[in-house]
């Protein structure tokens, strides 16, 4: 014991004699600092200390109180990975009924929840210019047909020339062929929806000019929903179409399970993710379009391997993963530092590939204030 008192005397006196030296120029922070990490290094050495005495005298050991921690016992266990994003819900059918050509809004038919049906018109543009200059064809054709009549008489009758009676022919044909253009033209006035479903957004307003691909109404059909989701592309080749995916809606508090029914092929270059789907399976809740989920992919399982928290792991100063096993000798219990090595993480849980087996005690609480070797206590 007199040892114990010499070199904790000496210790002492480091501490008095380093805040007793001047430190007129340094910054009290800087000094607080040194002082911390003074105090941490001479505490280890303490430890150390304590350590190698109590392999030499045992009534140091029993009389030197152990720190006491918490105790786990290593176990064997299923270990699934899980990959999270976020993603929506997305129709099959989600569409955006556009004007085919630029025009004049002039008439909406529709409001925003109407139900409609695949080719019901849902709006109108300014059609007037369009159906003057189809009247006009309209009339030069009367007049051509009434000439090619007159030039096919003439020329079943051997009188007149094949050329006047081509020229009336080929008139007649050219003014036909532009009423067609026109008429069809007219009909991209209609704004029509292309599917059943219900009116969402209406883009357009009466006597604004709309564009083909900047406005128009949107119709959905949500009887046919799916989840869209984008992963980093570190993924890309660990994640396959049937994996398991757990889909998770926070405004319901409602949890599916389902399976990716799509994985993209190309990554995207821009935001280096590639684009994965599933199918959102049949529930008594409503969901809605561009509803947010949380998806949990299940890219694999390990069978029986050992499972410890993620925490206990520490990090030697020459880079080693080890964890604080629990070591007893004589009925006495000591910390003995194990080196471990770690496998994959998720959720605050970690894979040991070596280095603990099943049934080795480990210390879950109380690792960080102790050292290897030093006696602890249950």
């Amino acid at each position: 014991m007199k040892n114990v008192i010499s070199i904790t005397l000496f210790i002492l006196l480091i501490i008095v004699g380093a805040c007793k030296k001047p430190q007129t120029t340094v910054d009290p922070k800087e000094k607080l600092q040194q002082l911390k990490a003074q105090i941490q290094e001479l505490n280890t050495q303490v430890k150390q200390l304590e350590i190698e005495i109590s392999k030499t005298d045992t009534s140091f050991v029993k009389t030197s109180k152990a720190k006491k921690v918490t105790i786990d016992s290593a176990r064997k266990q299923d270990f699934k990975h899980f990959i999270e994003t976020q993603g929506i819900v997305d129709a099959a059918q989600n569409v955006l009924a556009a004007p085919q050509m630029p025009g004049l809004i002039t008439k909406i038919y529709v409001k925003e929840g109407d139900q409609v049906h695949a080719g019901q018109i849902l709006a109108q543009m300014d059609g007037a210019t369009m159906k003057q200059g189809i009247e006009e064809i309209r009339t030069a054709l009367t007049l051509a047909n009434t000439m090619f009549d007159k030039q096919k008489s003439l020329w079943e009758q051997n009188i007149g020339s094949e050329s006047q009676f081509l020229q009336a022919k080929n008139q007649k044909e050219q003014l036909e062929q532009k009423l067609k253009t026109l008429q069809s033209q007219l009909s991209m006035i209609n704004i029509k929806s292309p599917v059943n479903g219900i009116v969402d957004e209406i883009k357009v307003k009466i006597g604004e000019i709309a564009s083909p691909g900047f406005a128009g109404i949107r119709v959905v059909n949500n009887s046919n929903l799916m989840i869209k989701a984008r992963l980093s592309d570190q993924f890309a080749s660990k994640v396959k179409k049937g994996d398991k995916v757990s889909l998770y809606f926070p405004d319901l508090d409602k949890e599916l399970t389902s399976a990716l029914s799509y994985v993209g092929q190309t990554v995207n270059a821009s935001s280096r993710t590639i684009n994965v789907e599933a199918k959102l399976p049949a529930a008594k809740e409503k969901f809605i379009t561009n509803q947010i989920v949380k998806l949990k992919i299940n890219d694999g399982i390990q069978k029986s391997v050992i499972v410890v928290p993620s925490n206990v792991i520490q990090k030697s100063i020459n880079g080693e993963d080890y964890i604080l096993v629990v070591e007893n000798k004589n009925g006495i219990m000591y910390a003995k530092k194990q080196i471990i090595k770690a496998g994959q993480q998720y959720n605050g849980q970690t894979v040991i590939l070596e280095g603990l087996k099943s049934g080795d005690n480990y210390i879950t609480l109380g690792y960080t204030e102790i050292v290897d070797g030093q006696t602890i206590q249950n």
